[in-house]
This record gives C-alpha cells, structure tokens and sequence, in this order.
C-alpha cells in the first residue's frame, strides 16, 4: 500500500513540475535586426508619419529578433505570436524550460499569464494588468506609442476606456481565425 501511495504521489509531483503555462518573454535589444520603413509601411502611414515629425526608423518598429524567437520557441510547446512595440513573445512551455529561457543573456523579463487559456475570459480576471501596465518594460513602450498616436488628446480628456469593450486587430499574431482562443473572448 505505501508503494502505491509514494508512487500516486511521485506521479502528480512529476505532472506538476511539467505542466505549461503561458508567458510573455521580453527581449533586451533587436540587434541585427535589418527594417525598411518603405517595405514595411503603406505610403499613407510614411506621409503620416513625416507629417507628425514621427521617426520612420523607430525600434518598436522593428521586427523582433529571429534568432531570439528561434532559441525560445526551440524550448517551448506552443510559440503563440509576437510583439514588435513590446519586443516580445508569447510561449507555453513548461516551469523547466522557462528556466532555462529566463537564462539567455537576451531575456530581460518573462511574465506568467495563466495555466489554461481556454479559461477565456476568467484568465483574464486572475491577470492583474494594472500590475503588468505599470511594469517598466511595458511603461516605456506605451509612453512612447501613446506619444507616437497622440494619445494625450486621450489623457488630458480622461478618455481611459474604463468599462468600454473594444476589439483589437493586430497583424502580430497572423491569421486571425487560427489565434488562440483567448484573443476572442467576446460572442461573435
């Protein structure tokens, strides 16, 4: 009887250690990273651009480093999609492998997101995102993407967005309907 108990016991101790998570990983830098606003962006957005005195050559624009993708996603079970404004990506990889991720001389900051995705919106209750907005990595990045949107209209009229559902469509996470379930969690 206790031959069985120890190995009940061995057996959901080992299920636990490998169990995967999400997580976002941030990247340090996006060095030799190679970007041409004029292939990477409509003639329309450039004029805008040049017309707002905003830089065509801006780093959150910048593609994330495929050999930092390369070397993350070679640890993970799932590689979801990335951020170019947050130099990031988003992964499922075990406690184990997010060790050995956090180790690269290249990650600056992995945040854990939940066990299960398809908990939907409920995942998203246990997520703390004013803890994760106020964090420095994603500070710097919103400061200057709101100074790049002009968002100070937004700021100085308390336009927050506070109890308004809005949809995001992003080119960072290609194609749509094949993304993971917790990117649509409102009724179509």
């Amino acid at each position: 009887m206790k031959r069985i108990a120890v190995c009940i016991l061995f057996v959901t101790i080992s299920f636990s250690v490998n169990c995967q998570s999400y997580f976002y990983v941030f990247f340090t830098d996006k060095n030799s990273v190679t970007f041409n606003p004029y292939e990477y962006f409509d003639q329309k957005a450039i004029e805008r651009r040049v017309l707002h005195g905003i830089s065509l050559y801006d780093s959150s624009d910048f593609p994330v480093n495929q050999r930092h993708i390369s070397q993350v996603a070679d640890l993970s079970e799932e590689y979801v999609g990335e951020s170019r404004w947050f130099n990031m990506v988003m992964v499922s990889a075990t406690d184990r492998n997010i060790s050995l991720i956090r180790s690269f001389p290249f990650v600056k900051n992995i945040v854990r997101i939940s066990e299960d995705l398809d908990m939907k919106i409920a995942a998203y209750q246990d997520f703390d995102i004013d803890e994760f907005l106020n964090s420095d990595t994603v500070k710097n990045s919103l400061s200057d993407q709101l100074r790049n949107l002009q968002g100070e209209y937004f700021v100085n009229n308390n336009i927050n967005g506070k109890g308004v559902r809005i949809a995001v469509f992003d080119a960072g996470l290609p194609p749509c309907e094949n993304s993971p379930k917790h990117l649509r969690i409102s009724k179509c």
